[in-house]
């Protein structure tokens, strides 16, 4: 909830390595960002969690975000996004691969997470405590919900509700067996 209003920071992508390689949390929620999601979140190959909720960002979801080897916390919602559900989320390896084999540290301070801007703060003090999740819903994300979303089976939340989905719920979801939150409400599903 800082940077109000402004355009999404964009930073020379050559010089990303030589200052933010280590970092494993990145948080611009609530913030009322302005332009689309910026490239540079591509070089951060540590990256565990992203929070962009609560802006003004449009475009759609880049595939690369698919290539980031240990991003588990994914939250988009409430933004302006369009296009379909990537299907390289599909790839996202620790959402893929059983959990334990990601080793997550103690950050050396503690971190607040807002799921949305209606609820309060939650206090973690390892990123460990958070939930492998995917938050896209509240946007105007369009299309079928992909069956590679059974891919992902160490998610225990999956949000996509009010957006423009249509079509039917893929089987493939119910091979999810530890989703403990599902949200398909407010689309334009059927059967």
């Amino acid at each position: 909830m800082n940077f109000m209003n402004e355009a999404t920071p964009n930073y020379d992508q050559n010089k990303i390595s030589d200052g933010f390689q280590n970092l494993r949390a990145v948080s611009l929620a609530g913030c009322q960002l302005t332009g689309q999601v910026p490239l540079w979140l591509s070089k951060l190959t540590k990256l565990e969690v992203l929070l962009l909720s609560g802006n003004q960002i449009t475009g759609s979801i880049p595939g690369w975000f698919g290539n980031l080897p240990s991003l588990f916390y994914f939250a988009l919602s409430q933004n302006n996004i369009s296009g379909e559900f990537p299907k390289e989320l599909s790839r996202l390896q620790p959402l893929v691969i059983e959990q334990n084999k990601f080793n997550r540290n103690k950050p050396d301070l503690p971190f607040f997470l807002f799921p949305n801007q209606n609820s309060t703060s939650h206090q973690y003090n390892r990123i460990f405590g958070l939930r492998p999740t995917i938050f896209l819903a509240n946007n105007s994300l369009s299309g079928r919900i992909p069956a590679e979303t059974g891919q992902l089976k160490f998610l225990n939340v999956l949000d996509l509700g009010n957006n423009n989905f249509a079509g039917s719920i893929p089987n493939q979801i119910s091979q999810l067996t530890i989703l403990e939150r599902l949200d398909l409400s407010k689309n334009h599903l059927s059967g």
